[in-house]
């Protein structure tokens, strides 16, 4: 029997039994738990997860090009130009054109992008353990081995948001 219009959305606990074994949707909560602890953590630095992973890839590759950096975070060509365009805008990314090929745009982090990088990575590091004291040790690198093969592996995405 269906509930009533008038109960619907009050607070009543909704059994979730078929989806506990459905992978995207175990993914998405488990996303969205993350996300919330960067949104806490990273409040009051303007930063995407997006952003501090091209800011991570361009420290770890010094002179890597744009579509490198979006190839290998799964972010569409005009959306990593964007991404990459903010940042250079902040002054925490050089962009440099490559004397190889002159299409292509070289990336560096800048002496700023640096240093906001280094308290970038003091605050991972409490949202990092924020995680892992609500997850596990065990459990967290336990998932982060299962998920690493699917890193690169799904289509790359128009971003939205940086």
């Amino acid at each position: 029997m269906a509930q009533d219009e008038g109960v619907a959305g009050q607070g009543e606990e909704l059994g979730l039994a078929r989806l506990q074994t459905t992978i995207g949707f175990l993914l998405l909560g488990g996303w969205r738990f993350a996300n919330s602890c960067f949104n806490q953590h990273f409040k009051h630095i303007e930063i995407t997860p997006a952003s501090y992973g091209v800011l991570l890839l361009i420290e770890g590759n010094p002179g890597c090009s744009i579509g490198s950096v979006g190839r290998a975070m799964g972010i569409a060509p005009n959306s990593i130009a964007r991404l990459v365009d903010g940042l250079v805008a902040r002054d925490l990314v050089d962009k440099r054109v490559s004397k190889a090929d002159a299409r292509t745009r070289l990336l560096e982090l800048t002496g700023e992008g640096r240093k906001f990088l280094a308290l970038l990575e003091q605050q991972h590091a409490k949202y990092e353990s924020e995680i892992i004291d609500a997850f596990g040790k065990d459990r967290h690198d336990a998932l982060c081995v299962l998920l690493r093969p699917f890193v690169g592996a799904g289509p790359v995405e128009e971003l939205d948001r940086f």
